[in-house]
């Protein structure tokens, strides 16, 4: 009967520490890729010293407890052999309890530094993104800028143009409306005629006192005309040139250098412009 409860005891220990040291295996698994090697080594020397310490101790319960057999077996011996066996048991539970505890926090602590080093190559990607749009940005209000002010630059220009075209049409019609009127005048004065040397001889072969009174009217009228029509500075010529800015055709050609005003308004002559007859 003793050999059959050491047998017993023997087998059961051995499936004790088999079925707790699977245990650890199975719920806490391999060592993770964060652990180096000398944990990993550690950790595996650790297991391996405890089966083969409670093998050794296996063992010599065997051998013990073969030997003997054959004696007569103390109840009391046989008690506090299994209040032995279940503070071995107890104990190896807690170590066991441990050992899984630390691995579990040495995963979670190596799982922590891998995640900030994820998040800080993340973040550090992303700020590198922001700053290049926000460059890339910044360039093309650049840009939008030096194109709205080219874009108004041009606007002004364009009226400014706009301006100068639609005063000089203006100037030409007025010079246009004033050519008209000069010729409308110059139409009204008589030519001289050609033949009055001939007329006048004829009449002085048939009358002097006649010539005399006619070629004294016919001067008459003339003077008459120029003084109505001729320069209004020196009377002796026709009017050829037009001030500016009044637009009176007021003097000759002759004149033109001598008068700073005008001779009909009396405004200051700031230009001037020869009008050429056909």
């Amino acid at each position: 009967m003793a050999s059959a409860e050491a047998d017993f005891w023997s087998d059961n220990l051995g499936m004790i520490f088999s079925e707790n040291y699977s245990r650890l295996m199975s719920s806490n698994l391999p060592p993770a890729p964060g652990l180096d090697f000398q944990q990993q080594q550690q950790w595996s020397m650790q297991g391996m010293g405890m089966q083969s310490k409670y093998q050794r101790g296996r063992d010599s319960f065997s051998s013990a407890s073969s030997s003997s057999s054959t004696a007569t077996v103390n109840p009391l011996a046989l008690t506090s052999m299994s209040s032995l066996l279940e503070r071995q048991r107890r104990e190896l539970d807690l170590l066991l309890h441990l050992q899984g505890e630390k691995l579990r926090q040495m995963l979670h602590q190596q799982m922590r530094q891998e995640m900030a080093l994820i998040l800080n190559n993340f973040e550090s990607k992303t700020m590198f993104l922001v700053r290049e749009k926000e460059d890339e940005l910044q360039k093309l209000r650049m840009k939008t800028k030096i194109l709205e002010d080219y874009l108004r630059k041009t606007e002004v220009e364009t009226k400014a143009w706009q301006r100068i075209a639609k005063e000089k049409e203006e100037t030409v019609i007025s010079l246009s409306n004033m050519l008209e009127q000069v010729k409308a005048n110059l139409s009204l004065v008589p030519q001289p005629n050609q033949n009055n040397s001939t007329e006048d001889n004829d009449a002085e072969s048939v009358c002097d006192c006649d010539s005399l009174g006619k070629n004294r009217a016919e001067e008459e009228r003339e003077n008459e005309e120029m003084m109505k029509f001729g320069c209004k500075w020196c009377n002796s010529e026709y009017p050829c040139v037009v001030f500016l800015p009044c637009k009176h055709l007021c003097c000759c050609k002759s004149c033109d250098g001598l008068l700073e005003l005008c001779p009909v308004c009396h405004s200051v002559k700031q230009g001037s412009i020869e009008v050429f007859f056909s």
